[in-house]
């Protein structure tokens, strides 16, 4: 109750605090209202900006695009000219002058390449790759169109037969008709290596060149030294040893004895030695089984005597 007369008695003061708050909370509410409708109003000027700096911008492409198009390099440069002689270049006349100094650019390359010896190297350039293409595709059908049978290496010609003043087939001054043939091969691969029979072979040359001396048949002596020196120099162009000296090869052979008599008597020692580790191996063996005999002899003597079947000393 107290507090209720309180409140009655400031009633005044309270209706004033009241209206001040409403004209505060009034003026906040306004203002927000206030600016719904200024937004709206300014995308609406924006939109009106946009449509007139668009309407502008067709009017600058219709006015380009009514300008007749430069078709050479001295028209472009007329034009440059023309926007470079006047006094006061706004904006367009500096993006005009900078397009067409591009444009004059362009244009100058292109004639570049299209003329002198440009032109020429492109032209020689198709003019080899079209006959290279040619060139592969008629390879390709001609190769497509051969048979199996027909794709064989060309023979060769045999060489043709020269003839002297005679009439007569000229060979060459020595016979060489068995060299490099299957026969000089077979030849070869008899000819044997070893010092001894070389020897002999030898001894049998001398003594036939000595007979033939003794009988006057000098020609015949002399036809066969030149043969066995062709031979020997054609054997030395070849690379093969010739061994023709008769102290070297009594070397040889004394060398090969030795080393025979060397090898059996590494043989013999050999042998000897392998005689002896078999034989002591077959006596440790002997012995390792008569030891295993004798122990298994003894366990059971244990064991028997243990169980009372045999009486020791007995």
């Amino acid at each position: 109750m107290k507090k209720m007369t309180s409140n009655n008695v400031k009633g005044a003061v309270n209706v004033g605090h009241l209206l001040e708050k409403l004209e505060t909370e009034y003026s906040f509410i306004s203002s927000v209202l206030d600016r719904v409708p200024l937004i709206y109003s300014q995308d609406t000027e924006d939109a009106s900006d946009e449509d007139e700096s668009q309407k502008h911008a067709n009017a600058v492409m219709s006015k380009s695009g009514n300008a007749t198009r430069a078709n050479t390099v001295e028209e472009l440069q007329e034009r440059l000219d023309a926007l470079k002689s006047k006094s006061k270049p706004g904006m367009k006349n500096s993006i005009k002058k900078k397009d067409l100094e591009t444009k004059l650019r362009n244009k100058k390359k292109k004639d570049d390449r299209n003329s002198g010896p440009h032109r020429l190297k492109r032209l020689e350039k198709l003019e080899r790759r079209k006959h290279e293409m040619r060139m592969k595709s008629a390879e390709s059908k001609h190769e497509m169109r051969m048979k199996p049978s027909e794709k064989r290496p060309p023979e060769q010609k045999p060489s043709k037969p020269v003839y002297n003043s005679e009439g007569k087939m000229v060979f060459s001054k020595f016979d060489f008709s068995d060299v490099g043939s299957v026969n000089d091969l077979k030849k070869k691969k008899k000819e044997t290596k070893d010092p001894k029979k070389i020897l002999e072979k030898l001894k049998e040359k001398k003594e036939t060149l000595k007979k033939l001396k003794d009988e006057g048949k000098d020609d015949k002596v002399l036809k066969m030294v030149k043969k066995e020196a062709w031979s020997n120099a054609l054997k030395k162009a070849e690379g093969i040893k010739i061994r023709d000296d008769p102290e070297l090869l009594k070397k040889s052979i004394r060398r090969k004895e030795a080393q025979k008599r060397s090898s059996a008597k590494k043989w013999a020692s050999r042998e000897s030695t392998i005689k002896k580790k078999k034989k002591e191996k077959d006596e440790k063996r002997e012995s390792n089984l008569q030891n295993r005999k004798d122990s298994k002899k003894q366990k059971k003597r244990a064991a028997a005597i243990k169980r009372g079947r045999i009486v020791p000393g007995f």
